[in-house]
């Protein structure tokens, strides 16, 4: 559980924020103080939905897998907008 933000944010914020990878590390762990009952939560509903997909014959992971990947997105999105963080560089 205190290992999670930094699994799961960052990679985005390493290609969002334009930082070095220990810069990355430290602004994951900063996005995730604070957040990570709220993370947990996320993910175990997560991995619901994945054996769900499972359990459908495989079929339900063509679905659920790109539904996953935009929960993480959007949940990184929402917490880095609401931080301290420097605005991020989409160019």
């Amino acid at each position: 559980v205190v290992m999670l933000p930094v699994s799961i944010f960052a990679m985005p914020e390493l290609v969002v924020g334009d930082c070095t990878p220990t810069e990355a590390i430290a602004r994951a762990f900063q996005l995730g103080s604070g957040q990570r009952l709220r993370i947990f939560g996320y993910g175990l509903v997560l991995a619901i939905m994945q054996l769900l997909g499972f359990a459908a014959c495989c079929v339900g992971l063509l679905v659920t897998i790109p539904v996953m990947y935009m929960v993480w997105a959007a949940l990184f999105l929402a917490l880095r907008k609401s931080s301290g963080l420097p605005p991020p560089d989409y160019t």
